[in-house]
């Protein structure tokens, strides 16, 4: 009797916890922005040519250069608006469909990223819908660039959403490791295009 009531003294608190986090994650934002800027010692032609192109973000995106294993495929013509870069990092992957919606040519790129369907057959689609409509997570990245001088470039990496409650709490206290991981990409987009000739 005494582990059946430890076990519903616990189920309580857990539940007291999920209400607390529920009730505070309807008074949060569900709106974000994150936005990081870098100065690139190349020319605006050369870096605005390099971030619109889908192939390209291959060697600057860091969750696919730590999956090396990932099947990617990219449909229409890269770096034109409509092309989209499509990747599968596992059976299960749910984020893994990229567009290019907008293209303002030398001075900014829009994408839009979306959830697809698990290949894995275990996952039935009505299961997914519902996942889909409980996170309701959209996502718009995009580059801007601005010429500082001839050969000096102003890159902005940001992006705009929204998420749904309650998820939008992991977002509140987590927003710093995205901007973290946003600085992250934009080193190595400046590595790559300063390394070459």
């Amino acid at each position: 009797m005494r582990i059946f009531s430890i076990k519903i003294f616990l189920i309580k608190i857990f539940l007291i916890i999920f209400c607390a986090m529920l009730l505070f994650s309807a008074f949060l934002p569900k709106d974000f922005k994150i936005e990081k800027s870098l100065t690139i010692n190349k020319p605006k032609a050369d870096v605005f040519a390099y971030l619109k192109s889908l192939e390209k973000s291959k060697e600057w995106q860091l969750w696919d250069k730590k999956n090396p294993n990932a099947t990617i495929n990219i449909e229409g013509t890269d770096g034109n608006v409509g092309a989209i870069l499509s990747w599968s990092r596992n059976s299960n992957s749910l984020f893994d469909e990229q567009e290019i919606t907008n293209i303002v040519e030398g001075e900014r790129v829009d994408f839009e990223i979306r959830f697809k369907q698990p290949i894995n057959e275990q996952f039935k689609e009505s299961f997914f819908e519902h996942f889909k409509q409980l996170i309701r997570i959209k996502t718009f990245p995009y580059f801007t660039t601005q010429t500082i001088d001839q050969n000096q470039t102003q890159v902005t990496w940001g992006a705009t959403g929204r998420i749904q409650v309650p998820l939008n709490i992991f977002y509140y206290f987590g927003h710093g490791l995205l901007e973290k991981f946003f600085e992250s990409e934009l080193a190595e987009i400046k590595k790559n295009l300063e390394q070459q000739p």
